[in-house]
């Protein structure tokens, strides 16, 4: 029963949306009004717990919004020259598939791992759904996705703090990566996956949890997981490319709002000063819930980089506001 109640705001937000793109709002508004009357009326919730759960989905609801507009506005690039030696070609996949899609995946969200993986899957020769299954395998961080917007919110849900709910979803990860790992062996086992090319792969990828498993003990999940994929991918394309200071620069350049945010959120995560300045200002939130910091949280960072990506990037006005209403339409 309470499925079928859960069901009914969706189906009225579908029936809206089906007349196109541009009542989508409405749609939404209408499938929140007929959740607040089923809620309410129906499954006999206390009208006191709507504003507790607008506060907490509004927050989420700006991390999403923010994190489109930034994939909007910056795109990951990316030119993956063509590999022969079968070796190479195994090395690539893995640093698409466990570390850059990963880190992207923990910055933006919503698939945006997947997408920066595909050219170096198709590079290397993969299609079909060879290639879609080896793209999937970016998503082993998922919980840390959209910058945590899963444990993070389960924080604010479950009333707990959110070192610990991340901490517990690192500790899960012991038993989730080695299956991943698994699968990708099986979808390249045409590339010959000698023994010495498994312990290196496992070797990385035990260094990506531990690392996680240490930023997780000092930093929020919306900071350990991107600065965590970022660490252990600057290692690994170091090991393995040895790229000159102008190439290290170039990529740099090229990323800047990604290499932005990440700075960011660990420095307002682990700098005390920096905390406490972020969070000076707070707003009162819903009774149970604790207040809310706008320049702490992710999405303020994740907005105020997505706008500075834009300048230059968009013409001035009209190109971020369109922008900002695609991204609007996805959240």
């Amino acid at each position: 029963m309470s499925t079928a109640l859960a069901l009914v705001p969706l189906a009225v937000f579908a029936l809206a949306a089906s007349r196109g793109l541009a009542h989508l709002a409405s749609a939404a508004l209408a499938g929140a009004a007929v959740a607040a009357v089923v809620a309410t009326g129906v499954a006999g919730f206390p009208p006191a717990a709507i504003p507790r759960a607008l506060w907490i989905a509004l927050p989420m609801c700006a991390v999403i919004f923010a994190g489109v507009l930034l994939r909007e506005v910056a795109p990951p690039k990316v030119e993956p020259h063509a590999e022969t030696d079968p070796r190479a070609v195994h090395r690539r996949l893995f640093v698409a598939c466990f570390l850059l899609g990963p880190f992207f995946e923990c910055a933006v969200g919503f698939g945006i791992g997947a997408m920066f993986a595909l050219p170096f899957i198709f590079a290397a020769r993969r299609a079909g759904a060879n290639a879609a299954a080896l793209a999937m395998l970016t998503q082993c961080l998922v919980p840390w996705g959209a910058l945590a917007l899963g444990p993070m919110g389960s924080a604010d849900i479950a009333g707990v703090p959110a070192l610990a709910v991340g901490k517990a979803t690192v500790d899960a990860l012991i038993f989730t990566l080695p299956p991943f790992l698994l699968a990708f062996w099986w979808l390249v086992r045409d590339l010959g996956v000698p023994w010495a090319q498994r312990v290196e792969d496992a070797v990385w990828l035990v260094a990506l949890w531990a690392v996680l498993d240490f930023v997780g003990d000092r930093a929020t999940p919306d900071a350990a997981g991107i600065a965590s994929c970022a660490a252990v991918a600057s290692l690994r394309l170091l090991w393995d490319e040895r790229p000159a200071p102008k190439a290290i620069l170039s990529v740099a350049r090229e990323y800047w709002p990604y290499v932005a945010l990440t700075l960011a959120l660990v420095a307002s995560r682990l700098v005390p000063e920096i905390g406490a300045f972020t969070k000076a200002w707070k707003v009162p939130t819903a009774p149970g819930l604790p207040d809310f910091a706008p320049f702490h949280h992710a999405s303020f960072w994740l907005l105020l980089i997505a706008c500075a990506a834009a300048r230059g990037r968009l013409p001035p006005m009209a190109g971020l506001w369109a922008q900002s209403k695609r991204a609007l339409f996805a959240t």
